[in-house]
């Protein structure tokens, strides 16, 4: 795990939420022939690569959630009380769909 991004990702949390972050990282993998089954008991044939996703989290106090993509120089914003459907495609959109999914908001 690259440490120096670590620390990156820390700090702009930081600098933008004035609080401590709980920080996360997903290692990424392939798949030799090209699915991603084994969550239905299919066959795979996965390899572990270099790349993940780094994530700094934090709860809010109050019903508005914020997404900043780092690469993206680009953040989010919306609340649970008035969900909107995002119509413009972005980074956004599939994480926005992510939280309205785990929340069985459709």
């Amino acid at each position: 795990m690259n440490t120096t991004l670590v620390n990156q990702i820390k700090q702009e949390f930081l600098d933008k939420f004035n609080e401590e972050p709980l920080m996360v990282f997903s290692p990424g993998r392939i798949n030799i022939i090209g699915e991603h089954t084994d969550y239905n008991d299919g066959f795979v044939f996965p390899a572990a690569v270099n790349k993940g996703i780094i994530a700094a989290i934090n709860k809010t106090q109050n019903s508005t959630s914020s997404v900043s993509a780092s690469d993206f120089k680009d953040t989010i914003s919306f609340s649970i009380d008035s969900i909107a459907p995002m119509v413009k495609e972005s980074w956004g959109k599939l994480c926005f769909r992510c939280y309205c999914r785990n929340t069985e908001i459709r």
